[in-house]
């Protein structure tokens, strides 16, 4: 399977501006990028063959690479479960969002 959406159409990309709570803490705890935290969740299922980044620079590539090195364990993905929200939603936030 092809993931496209695994940092929710750019929505967790670069945001460490943004409280993203059980996001951030898992991201400052492996001292990586909330990119590199939703990647490795995505990469966590065994039927994730594969993970579009949309990466458009050698930084943010970088920074979806370190997914690789990120090991996350059952209570990380536990706390990501709590950001979880209804496809339907999603899908209706992700339409309004304007193309760049």
């Amino acid at each position: 399977m092809i993931v496209k959406e695994a940092l929710a159409n750019g929505r967790l990309a670069g945001r460490e501006d943004i409280a993203f709570g059980a996001l951030a803490e898992v991201a400052s705890s492996h001292g990586v990028g909330f990119d590199a935290v939703a990647i490795a969740a995505v990469l966590v299922n065994p039927w994730v063959h594969v993970v579009l980044s949309g990466a458009t620079t050698v930084e943010q590539l970088s920074s979806n690479l370190e997914a690789l090195s990120v090991r996350l364990s059952g209570s990380d993905l536990g706390a990501l479960e709590t950001l979880t929200e209804p496809a339907r939603d999603y899908w209706l936030q992700r339409q309004s969002i304007p193309w760049r």
